[in-house]
């Protein structure tokens, strides 16, 4: 019996390490493997926080999926048996966070990082492939040099480098120091053939930067921009182009595109615009939504169902926080009364402006008392 057992022992430990020296063998080493799930977690939660207006709290969510390893921007983070983050590209969107709230030193730095880094195997960033979030990036970072005074950084391939780590979110980079003043200048100094044009003396009107601004929100949601990318790429690619022009061609621009957005046009931005705003408040994702019918009544504003759209959010808002906000009640009726005078007559309001809010943005405010 002992003799019979000892080769079916050595048996089982030889089919043992056979399989553990395949699982050694196939399983790839964490430092190589780019696929982290955490990773892609945390990175969708923050660009959703970030998305929301939630700059800090979103830019935590992408630090942290950061401080995993996962440096390197990638066509997809995640696993294919769960889901999976497409693109992966943390650096924008920590830029996006800290441009809202006042570093644009970092921003700038992260925008660089994110419209240069190339992964192998590629020809071009993996943000280029989110067509709204690369037009807003290169926007963002225009916008930044401009007001930084920082001529635009001549880019100049280099051999590969390790991926760099994230500016840090809530650390200043050291002040500037003004170079010092020559001892002599001379009388002609030539600029350099590859010195950057100068600038306009007269600014971009802001009217249009405003129109570029609406149309840059709804292409940099996956949604609105799968809805309506057709009708809004080419016209924000027009208006990019009269911007670079000058002032009056930019405004001449803006014109046009409103007028168009008034038609035909404008009926299928409307259409995704209001989809997402009332997807948002089906999610009681409601400062969304009412960022989505703010842009909405912006870029078509004789249609009333944007200003519906606001007032619902607005309102629900105001009464999930007590009715402590003054601005919040004051927006919601405004928008309820721009709705009421662009309805059609004898209209109805839509279920999801609830009877006990319509009552209460239609009741006149009350006097506060004195005394």
């Amino acid at each position: 019996m002992v003799g019979s057992r000892a080769p079916l022992r050595q048996g089982r430990r030889s089919a043992g390490a056979a399989a553990l020296a395949a699982v050694l063998l196939f399983a790839p080493s964490a430092r190589a493997d780019r696929r982290d799930q955490r990773a892609a977690d945390l990175y969708t939660e923050g660009v959703k926080l970030i998305r929301q207006g939630k700059y800090r709290e979103g830019a935590a969510k992408v630090n942290a999926a950061l401080a995993r390893g996962a440096t390197e921007p990638v066509e997809a983070q995640g696993s294919e048996t769960r889901f999976l983050a497409r693109p992966y590209d943390p650096y924008y969107w920590l830029g996006v966070a800290q441009m809202e709230t006042g570093l644009p030193e970092q921003a700038l730095a992260n925008f660089e990082k994110s419209a240069t880094m190339i992964p192998k195997g590629r020809k071009q960033p993996v943000l280029a492939d989110a067509p709204g979030e690369w037009a807003d990036l290169q926007r963002r970072r225009d916008r930044l040099l401009a007001s930084l005074e920082v001529p635009t950084p001549v880019i100049v391939a280099a051999a590969p480098t390790p991926a760099p780590t994230p500016t840090p979110f809530a650390v200043r980079l050291p002040e500037r120091t003004a170079p010092a003043a020559p001892t002599q200048v001379p009388a002609v100094a030539a600029l350099p053939r590859s010195a950057p044009p100068l600038p306009s003396a007269v600014p971009p009107p802001p009217e249009a930067l405003a129109l570029r601004e609406d149309l840059s929100t709804l292409l940099s949601d996956p949604g609105t921009s799968e809805r309506a990318g057709e009708t809004l790429r080419p016209r924000l690619a027009r208006l990019e182009s009269a911007l670079r022009r000058g002032a009056a061609a930019a405004r001449a621009e803006e014109r046009a595109l409103r007028r168009e957005l008034s038609g035909e046009a404008g009926k299928p931005v409307l259409r995704a615009a209001l989809e997402a705003g009332l997807e948002a408040h089906r999610e009681r994702r409601y400062e969304e939504a009412a960022r989505f019918a703010r842009v909405a009544g912006r870029l078509i504003p004789d249609a009333p169902q944007p200003h519906l759209l606001r007032a619902a959010a607005l309102g629900t808002l105001w009464i999930l926080e007590g009715e402590a906000s003054a601005g919040l009640e004051a927006e919601a009726r405004e928008a309820y009364g721009t709705w009421s005078s662009l309805r059609p007559a004898g209209a109805p309001a839509p279920r999801y402006l609830s009877p006990v809010l319509r009552d209460r943005l239609e009741r006149p405010r009350p006097v506060p008392s004195h005394g």
